[in-house]
């Protein structure tokens, strides 16, 4: 974005020159096209860029940004309902983290937080959780990772070719 200022005008604001990086926090301009972090130039900096004019030189500036640490993001997890393979939504929860970092959840994550959901008779289901446990925070905190739990079903079977006079063998796999 190119910008013109005024002879005088104090630039100090970065939003008084309508720039905007959601999820990013302004430091400060630099010459450095490379956004040199040593190079960043802050405060008000009119005076500076008179000088550089009034010598006539030709100015060219880059905003620096940092990433915000408290960029919002979402964890859904649900649960296998009674009909085997529906898994509606038991709750969700919001954290913050950098925003463009990479993010994973996981089942004990999730249990540990969720302290009133019950997860008895459930375990982490890996196939369903699949590659929508982990992904980028993004920027606008729209990001939503899910987690997925399904129902334990324990298989029971009976041997009942003893015999006679004994009682079968029952499992509990």
């Amino acid at each position: 974005k190119e910008i013109t200022l005024t002879y005088g005008q104090a630039v100090v604001d970065v939003a008084s020159l309508g720039f905007e990086n959601v999820g990013y926090t302004f430091v400060g301009f630099a010459e450095d096209k490379n956004l040199n972090a040593d190079a960043a130039l802050s405060g008000d900096i009119s005076a500076w860029i008179l000088a550089k004019l009034e010598a006539g030189e030709e100015l060219k500036l880059f905003a620096k940004w940092i990433a915000k640490t408290n960029t919002k993001y979402t964890i859904k997890y649900y649960m296998e309902g009674t009909t085997q393979g529906t898994f509606p939504l038991a709750g969700s929860y919001s954290l913050e983290g950098m925003t463009a970092d990479t993010v994973t959840v996981t089942a004990e994550q999730v249990v540990a937080h969720e302290t009133a959901t019950d997860f008895t008779g459930y375990v982490f289901d890996e196939g369903t959780t699949a590659g929508k446990n982990s992904g980028v925070i993004l920027a606008d905190g729209t990001q939503v990772l899910e987690v997925y739990f399904k129902r334990v079903r324990p298989i029971i079977s009976f041997d009942l070719n003893k015999a006679e006079g004994t009682t079968g063998d029952i499992s509990v796999a």
